[in-house]
């Protein structure tokens, strides 16, 4: 009977900590993007994360999401790979001011992504308490965006 008892205390202690220790908060949780595919026309389809206050919120910051990780970053996949459009180092912090303002709200990186999730509630999303996560399909102009920063005389 002790052992019986010391087995059930122990059982249930565990049982209490496991269950306060393991807290899902899907906000915190960090997705990266994944690039789908490279069009013909150099263009590419990204699954891509965005946070925001409401579902609309959330899927414009997945859209600069995606933008950002095209200029600056690069996507790879098991079959394909796209090299970063900014290659200098540093140069988001080097053209602060111009990348401030093209990936303000209804900036010009609107130009250059296509939220293929047209539904209203499309995409996957997740929402706590205070945001909503969604995961949503954008099409990112890859060469529209290398001719804007041409002619802003960011790249070469």
């Amino acid at each position: 009977p002790i052992l019986k008892a010391k087995f059930l205390l122990v059982a249930a202690v565990s049982l209490v900590l496991a269950a306060c220790g393991v807290q899902s908060v899907v906000s915190y949780y960090d997705h990266q993007p994944v690039l789908v595919n490279i069009q013909h026309d150099g263009a590419c389809q990204i699954r891509v994360a965005g946070n925001g206050n409401n579902l609309a919120t959330a899927k414009v910051e997945a859209q600069k999401n995606a933008v950002n990780e095209v200029l600056f970053k690069g996507l790879n996949s098991s079959k394909q790979s796209l090299k970063p459009v900014v290659a200098e180092v540093n140069a988001r912090s080097r053209y602060n001011d111009y990348f401030n303002k093209f990936f303000a709200d209804g900036g010009d990186y609107k130009k250059f992504v296509t939220l293929m999730d047209k539904q209203k509630n499309a995409g996957k999303y997740v929402k706590n308490q205070s945001q909503v996560q969604c995961h949503v399909n954008v099409t990112v102009d890859v060469e529209g965006l290398k001719a804007k920063l041409r002619e802003d005389k960011i790249i070469k």
